[in-house]
């Protein structure tokens, strides 16, 4: 049987990470999280009465885009979003934009305040920010463009609920080679589901956000040099 890898992704997230494993390990799934629709009404309304302001729309999440968009087209508000240049904070999140036909311009690698400070450097504060995320989100973008000036519209498009501990996957018996967490609450739920069984197994943190949270959990940690494919391999090959 092949070493394995844990990893807190649904299913059908984990085949894009495949190619780039390392020879002799296997990835499983162990979606603590699962993906729920959310609709925010008040939040729609604070955006469509602000319509005219608007210049870029923002996302740190993969999850958000399609979601966004499904929902401006219910409220007949697709054509005035489909034209907005995104800012997208890696890899992962502009490939989801780019698939529902919107326009990106920027595309960060290190977080959402880092995403924040480039959209300050190439808009003008005078230039709204619609910014579709979940509805737990960090608040980190929202801060930083609201610092320099900027007007800034949350809009929860999405949820990730937990996943009912019953329903979660079984997992093969030997412990895995390493386990790699997403997000901050998929770390929390993670510790909650598994019990530390898997302390002294080296944990891998896919952003600087995330690392706070398994810092707070006590877990010795790596935070993967880029959080994308690459970089879960660079560091997949730094344990093995």
């Amino acid at each position: 049987m092949k070493s394995w890898v844990l990893i807190t992704r649904e299913a059908h997230d984990v085949p894009e990470l495949l190619p780039w494993l390392p020879d002799g390990l296997r990835l499983v799934p162990f979606p603590v999280l699962r993906l729920a629709p959310w609709e925010d009404a008040q939040a729609w309304e604070n955006v469509t009465a602000h319509l005219k302001e608007l210049g870029v729309l923002a996302f740190t999440s993969r999850h958000a885009p399609r979601a966004f968009l499904k929902q401006a087209k219910e409220r007949g508000l697709g054509p005035a979003f489909a034209h907005l240049p995104v800012a997208a904070v890696g890899e992962a999140t502009a490939a989801a934009c780019r698939e529902v036909g919107l326009s990106v311009s920027l595309v960060g690698n290190v977080g959402g305040a880092a995403l924040a400070e480039t959209i300050g450097r190439h808009f003008s504060p005078s230039v709204g920010i619609v910014f579709p995320c979940g509805r737990e989100h960090r608040e980190e973008l929202v801060v930083v463009l609201k610092n320099a000036g900027f007007s800034v519209f949350p809009l929860p498009v999405y949820a990730m609920e937990p996943t009912p501990p019953w329903e979660l996957p079984a997992l093969p018996s030997q412990p895995p080679k390493a386990v790699v967490l997403t997000s901050p609450r998929a770390a929390v739920y993670y510790w909650q589901a598994t019990q530390g069984q898997f302390s002294s197994v080296p944990h891998l943190a896919w952003g600087p956000t995330t690392a706070q949270e398994l810092q707070k959990l006590g877990l010795a940690f790596t935070v993967l040099p880029q959080p994308n494919p690459k970089g879960l391999k660079e560091a997949l090959c730094q344990i093995l």
